[in-house]
């Protein structure tokens, strides 16, 4: 009904529109056809007064035995009348007196007028209308006899009106103001407006006194209806009546009125219209028609689909199917609607079969919310549901448990090394461990990475919880096999118990985590329990941070400087650059103290700027004293590695300090080189492009692979302390030491010692041809007043 409704409405606004168009069309032709009368009637009027112009032009043409005026005229009179339409003629002398006149009815000549040619010396037309209108011309003329004459020519506009007739189809007549009532009878009601012409006065003349009375028209009245047109139905026909004013001619001026019978055309409209509104009346009702015999079928099948599909969500999937299945088919030929029933037959096929599918899945997906996709076990976000859980539960007992927080113990660096897939399957195998040494009614679940964290129900002693945890410990002791490789792994467990050590999932998570960093911090590979000084401890280091970057800004570090000495030669090689802190209320203290938490914050990435620019300049110190060439090591961490601005800021300090490059040395460590070692390698050659020594540090305590260690762009490598504290007396040191520095050797590789205290530790060094040796034999740390004071010593004794 609504698209039947729309179709009729398009139909009606279609055939309105193109009936107001042709009634458009027929007022723009009717404006067109005004114009053209007023244009026509003062063609014509022109022409006649053209007309008696080109005669007096003429009059000194005709032919005659006397060449006096007056003589041409009456010798040519007749055939003038005839062939100019002329009525009369008049000759005046110079002073206007009549001389002589032609004609059955000759017009007075006015006086005015006389007087306006007498003076301008130029022709003058005049339009005359009494009972009929005529047009005559006064012109100067020269008579034979060299004086001057002037001629008043009038022709009747009788043969002007009925052309206009003819040319128009239309009636005209000619309205004139009269000021006596000599012509009363045809005087327009009770107006002073006379009709002095009109082409059919029998038939039109009442039309015109009709109009009259209507309107009382006056002589100011017809002043303003200049073009304006009126229709006016008389005796049953329709006319349209026109007026416009001729052009004023000596001071006279009359107004046209045009008469056109309209009823003919005004019936050709009524019809179009009747057309129109009868042609869209019968196209919107066979529209509608066809409308309700193409859609009733559809609407019919639609009807019945509407009613079975809403069964779906319902789950009725066999009772919607069955209603679909007597859906109206088309027996002729399959159109849309079948092609709707079949699939929608098939769409409740595949939403029971989807809905199924859902049902199973929706056990999947939460397992995949609340349990970690690795390992099986439960992850962070049920896990904390489940420690809500306990708190907001009315038994006592559910409160009463122990959480541990258990971290393995240098897994990043089996990650970096052996790869993420060896790493995985470590983390499942740890998972399968630490199941199989809880209870089933206990909760363990996997954080995230390496993290794990396990909810032990009843726990109410720490000596309980203890005793847990070292059966964790020792389950994950047993080496680890996977592809090929043994590994060992070890834990760091924080313990904190509920309801003591807090009353929410997130107050005993921070707690166990406290827990678990001490634990590292006392060795790693054990546990340890909270207590409430853990948040002290952190507090601390949060106004650690404080304080480090207050000396950042105040610029509160400082640096000593420990020799490297040549084992050949036993003279000083150069220094190593060690930051220590002036801190004002604690006084002088190590990087032990304070490196970790400068690394963690990113404040390491500001201070060793500073240090790579102060070592620097001090080298250019010792060298305008005059103390020679002093090779500078210095320490690069992390932090530093990855920053984007290294190598830029290395080149701006060397350039300022116009330091040697190669007295330059950058060290680097192991497990540094392992977090990006395609990174490190590009970064180690650009520095050696620069001519920068590289050294790797700590050499041995890492877990980089010695086919890696091939790879790298270094010139040495510093054997850690931990080597060679314990020599000579040690023999596996000993063996370790004579290994790695071989292995150098074979790389072509110098070779530092660190920490050599003892003259026995500098003789086994140098049996090995260790090159370089650092340590507190041969000085502590020193300020850099000191070691330019033991710089001037040995250049003395040299």
């Amino acid at each position: 009904m609504g698209l039947s409704l729309i179709f009729m409405m398009l139909i009606g606004v279609f055939s309105y529109f193109n009936a107001q168009q042709l009634t458009s069309l027929y007022s723009e032709q009717r404006k067109i056809k005004q114009q053209q009368t007023v244009v026509e009637f003062n063609g014509l009027l022109k022409k006649t007064g053209i007309q008696l112009v080109n005669l007096v032009d003429s009059l000194s043409l005709l032919s005659s035995p006397n060449p006096d005026i007056r003589e041409k005229i009456s010798l040519h009179w007749l055939s003038l009348a005839i062939t100019w339409g002329l009525e009369s003629a008049v000759l005046m002398d110079e002073e206007g007196a009549e001389v002589t006149k032609w004609g059955s009815q000759p017009l007075e000549p006015t006086q005015s007028v006389v007087r306006k040619v007498i003076t301008d010396a130029v022709p003058l037309q005049e339009l005359r209308c009494h009972e009929e209108c005529r047009l005559s011309l006064i012109s100067p003329v020269l008579d034979g006899d060299g004086t001057i004459r002037f001629l008043q020519l009038t022709a009747s506009l009788a043969d002007t009106i009925l052309d206009f007739q003819r040319i128009t189809q239309s009636d005209i007549g000619i309205i004139t103001p009269s000021a006596s009532d000599a012509y009363g009878k045809d005087r327009l009601g009770k107006t002073s407006m006379l009709i002095s012409a009109l082409t059919s006065s029998e038939d039109r003349l009442p039309l015109i006194q009709n109009l009259a009375k209507l309107r009382g028209w006056r002589d100011t009245d017809i002043e303003g209806m200049d073009f304006e047109v009126f229709t006016h139905d008389y005796l049953g026909d329709q006319f349209e009546v026109q007026f416009f004013a001729i052009e004023e001619f000596a001071g006279n001026q009359a107004w046209v009125v045009v008469i056109t019978e309209t009823s003919e055309l005004q019936r050709q409209i009524d019809e179009a219209r009747m057309l129109y509104t009868v042609t869209g009346l019968s196209a919107g009702m066979i529209t509608l028609f066809l409308i309700v015999l193409v859609l009733w079928r559809p609407i019919r099948s639609l009807q019945r689909q509407a009613r079975a599909l809403p069964l779906l969500p319902q789950g009725k999937y066999e009772e919607a199917r069955e209603r679909l299945k007597k859906m109206a088919p088309n027996r002729v030929f399959a159109d849309e609607i079948s092609l709707l029933q079949s699939t929608s037959i098939k769409v409740t096929h595949q939403l029971e079969e989807y809905h199924l599918l859902l049902t199973q899945n929706t056990k999947k997906l939460y397992d995949m919310a609340h349990f970690d996709r690795l390992t099986g076990l439960t992850n962070r976000v049920h896990m904390t549901e489940i420690l809500e859980d306990k708190f907001t539960s009315e038994e006592d007992k559910d409160r009463i448990f122990a959480l541990m927080l258990l971290d393995l113990d240098h897994f990043k660096r089996i990650n970096d090394a052996l790869g993420h897939n060896i790493g995985d399957q470590l983390l499942v195998i740890v998972a399968k461990r630490l199941l199989s040494k809880i209870r089933a009614s206990d909760t363990i679940a996997r954080l995230g990475g390496d993290e794990f964290c396990l909810i032990l129900n009843g726990l109410k002693t720490e000596t309980a919880a203890a005793a847990v945890a070292r059966n964790l410990l020792k389950a994950l002791e047993e080496p680890i096999h996977i592809d090929d490789r043994n590994l060992t792994i070890t834990a760091s467990i924080g313990i904190t118990m509920s309801p003591a050590d807090g009353a929410s999932a997130s107050s005993l998570l921070q707690n166990a985590d406290l827990a678990m960093y001490q634990a590292k911090f006392h060795g790693r590979d054990n546990f340890h329990f909270f207590n409430f000084q853990l948040h002290k401890d952190a507090d601390t280091r949060m106004a650690l941070e404080v304080e480090l970057r207050r000396a950042v800004q105040d610029k509160e570090f400082t640096l000593f400087y420990q020799p490297q000495i040549d084992f050949a030669t036993g003279r000083i090689l150069g220094c190593e650059a060690l930051i220590r802190w002036k801190h004002p209320e604690k006084g002088l203290l190590s990087p032990y103290f304070f490196i970790d938490t400068l690394e963690n914050n990113g404040l390491i990435v500001p201070v060793g700027k500073w240090v790579m620019e102060e070592a620097c300049r001090q080298c250019l110190i010792w060298r305008e004293d005059g103390l020679g060439r002093v090779d500078m090591s210095i320490n690069l961490s992390p932090r530093q590695f990855a920053d984007p601005d290294l190598l830029e800021h290395i080149q701006t300090v060397v350039n300022k300090t116009q330091l040697e490059p190669n007295q330059l040395e950058i060290e680097v460590t192991e497990s540094l080189l392992a977090t990006d070692f395609d990174y490190a390698v590009t970064l180690l050659e650009k520095l050696q492009e620069m001519k920068i020594h590289i050294a790797i540090d700590d050499f041995g305590t890492g877990y980089s692979s010695l086919s890696y260690l091939k790879q790298l762009p270094l010139d040495k490598l510093k054997v850690d302390r931990a080597f060679v504290m314990d020599i000579p007396n040690n023999n596996d040191d000993k063996q370790i030491t004579a290994a790695i520095i071989a292995m150098a050797h074979s790389l072509s590789l110098k070779v530092v010692a660190e920490g050599v205290e003892t003259e026995d530790q500098a003789a086994f060094l140098k049996s090995l041809k260790c090159e370089i040796g650092q340590g507190y034999l041969y000085g502590k740390p020193m300020s850099a007043e000191a070691f330019a004071q033991l710089l001037k010593t040995e250049r003395s004794l040299a």
